[in-house]
């Protein structure tokens, strides 16, 4: 004897099943964005002011600090992602990387207006306050066109 569809059964245990992995991705995607580890630099050259750049944005929202900004080499092209931004904590003597992704910063190319293209030298950065240094200061990480500086503010 065969037994009458119940589609309202049916449809309850896939949007069951379909929220469990909604909720296990939206978790991954979380802890993946949200990582923070010790970086190795000693393999990196210090800036000596090649290095145009600034920090245009760190500011903090609930549990989370943002921080945003460019940096490029006058005369060559920035084709990939390639800024990374890190925490240095000056008491441990340690470097954090933060996540960070790449900004379009076409505005960057048209100020400098000198025929080369650094549409990709923006870059944002988020992290858990609770997860970096109390007393640290922000480091940019310039790993394009085979080159790895570490470029620091001063003071």
């Amino acid at each position: 004897m065969l037994k009458k569809y119940e589609g309202r059964k049916v449809a309850g245990f896939i949007a069951a099943v379909c929220s469990v992995f909604i909720i296990f991705f939206l978790l991954l995607l979380h802890f993946m964005n949200q990582r923070v580890k010790v970086i190795d630099v000693s393999d990196c050259d210090r800036s000596t002011g090649e290095v145009v750049f600034q920090i245009e944005e760190v500011s903090t929202f609930y549990n989370y600090i943002f921080v945003g900004g460019y940096a490029y080499i006058p005369g060559e092209d920035i084709d990939e992602s390639c800024i990374q931004v890190l925490m240095y904590d000056e008491s441990k003597d340690m470097y954090y990387e933060l996540p960070t992704e790449t900004v379009k910063r076409e505005d960057v190319t048209e100020d400098a207006d000198d025929g080369y293209d650094y549409d990709y030298s923006g870059f944002r950065s988020a992290a858990y306050k609770s997860k970096l240094p109390e007393n640290g200061r922000f480091v940019l990480l310039y790993q394009c066109n085979g080159r790895k500086i570490l470029i620091q503010e001063e003071g």
